[in-house]
């Protein structure tokens, strides 16, 4: 969003979250495709929120890293793409 902002598309920035606050939320609906997640930063509430019952194919938490993986942290990114995908082709 703050690139939006900076680059003067700052409406269509508040537009995008706009519409984001004001939508249905689709939160507990759940779907037959696999999903994964890797965290990024330890925060003890994201597998709470995301995987409460642990339905998710692949979870895997990070002590280091922010909100830019692939600048911040590649090697174990690219290592948690690869487990995901390899976890996929066994079943």
């Amino acid at each position: 969003m703050t690139v939006s902002w900076f680059g003067r598309a700052g409406d269509g920035a508040a537009n995008m979250l706009y519409e984001a606050a004001h939508a249905q939320a689709a939160w507990g609906r759940h779907h037959d495709r696999p999903q994964g997640m890797a965290a990024f930063g330890k925060e003890p509430l994201m597998q709470r929120i995301l995987n409460p019952d642990g339905r998710l194919a692949f979870w895997n938490e990070h002590r280091r890293g922010g909100h830019f993986p692939a600048m911040e942290a590649p090697d174990e990114l690219v290592g948690d793409i690869r487990a995901y995908f390899a976890r996929l082709l066994a079943v």
